[in-house]
């Protein structure tokens, strides 16, 4: 469901309220709804029902859980109690990555590579660029299609007059071929 229909139809906003309230029950859902609201205090409606669809998932794809309702009701409390950290979790994770973006875009100061890193990094382009000259003929051009012109595998089966099966598999092996090269260097 897109959050377009969301905001424009009124039964589409409702919809995970409903679906958590099918799977779990209005009267479960409702008492789960008290506890993630508590636990969750000030961070709105739309967190709550993303909370409870989860435990509702959660739920409806369990094993056997039991059919004592009080097993089942324990379990459900534990669930949405897990649900809750890793929403905390989610939110913190989004604060220390939005930190580290403002972080470095604030810095004007480009980071540079260190002349070991840099002598490194040409290494490898060189070690590359033998494998590739090691390759036949027609897995480099699959490989310089795909990765060097950014084609997809549709494009590159198109021009080759192939399925599209065929060049996932040539270049596979391709890769594989590449990757041996470099580990055996001489």
């Amino acid at each position: 469901m897109s959050l377009l229909n969301q905001k424009t139809d009124p039964e589409a906003a409702a919809a995970p309220v409903a679906v958590a309230d099918h799977v779990l029950g209005a009267a479960r859902a409702g008492e789960l709804r008290v506890q993630v609201a508590r636990q969750l205090s000030g961070e709105g409606e739309e967190a709550i029902d993303d909370v409870l669809q989860e435990v509702a998932l959660a739920f409806h794809t369990a094993g056997e859980i039991g059919t004592e309702a009080g097993k089942q009701d324990a379990w459900l409390r534990q669930a949405a109690a897990h649900k809750v950290q890793d929403y905390w979790r989610r939110v913190e994770r989004r604060r220390r990555l939005r930190a580290r973006l403002t972080e470095l875009s604030t810095t004007n100061t480009p980071v540079e590579p260190s002349p070991y890193e840099w002598v490194i990094s040409l290494e490898r382009v060189n070690d590359l660029h033998a494998a590739l000259g090691r390759l036949p003929e027609e897995d480099r051009r699959l490989l310089e299609e795909k990765y060097l012109h950014g084609q997809s595998y549709e494009e590159v089966a198109a021009t080759r007059r192939m399925t599209v099966k065929t060049v996932e598999y040539r270049l596979l092996r391709a890769r594989q071929a590449i990757r041996q090269l470099l580990e055996h260097k001489p």
